[in-house]
């Protein structure tokens, strides 16, 4: 809706990184699996992509309700603008899911590190990608930080 004309043309940018995303994401997938023990994946996975879906939704929820609009990114549309409201918000939510996460799988301590640097990387990606991008960037990072976790941790 604040998209205006340009609506349509970052519509099709979404739809054609979530088309090209499944040639990123396989791989790194493999790469997970070979990782993690199947008794973690799952809280991986909620870290990979429920922190990006909370960070996305809560960063143009609160930035819409409560933020001024005056960090100017660079993207497709009419509005191309980030609030600092909408960042913090974006990161508590990340950063709240993930805890979550790592308590109700009771992981160890080393998690909530990857918590914190998961909520902050979304709130990176979230501001310095292009909008309509920060999709594919949140999520490809996320599984990447995973995946070089996994491997520190092993």
């Amino acid at each position: 809706v604040m998209d205006g004309v340009l609506a349509r043309a970052n519509c099709l940018l979404i739809t054609t990184l979530w088309s090209l995303f499944k040639f990123v994401m396989v791989p790194i997938g493999a790469q997970l699996s070979a990782v993690f023990p199947k008794h973690e994946f799952a809280g991986v996975f909620a870290m990979i992509w429920g922190s990006y879906i909370a960070t996305d939704a809560c960063a143009e929820i609160f930035g819409s309700l409560f933020g001024k609009q005056r960090i100017r990114v660079w993207g497709v549309g009419d509005v191309n603008r980030k609030s600092v409201a909408g960042l913090v918000a974006g990161f508590l939510a990340a950063l709240l899911l993930c805890s979550a996460v790592v308590m109700s799988q009771g992981l160890g301590p080393a998690w909530y590190g990857l918590a914190v640097i998961i909520a902050a990387s979304n709130s990176v990606f979230e501001l310095w990608s292009p909008r309509g991008t920060d999709d594919f960037t949140m999520a490809t990072a996320n599984a990447l930080i995973c995946v070089a976790f996994g491997m520190w941790l092993r």
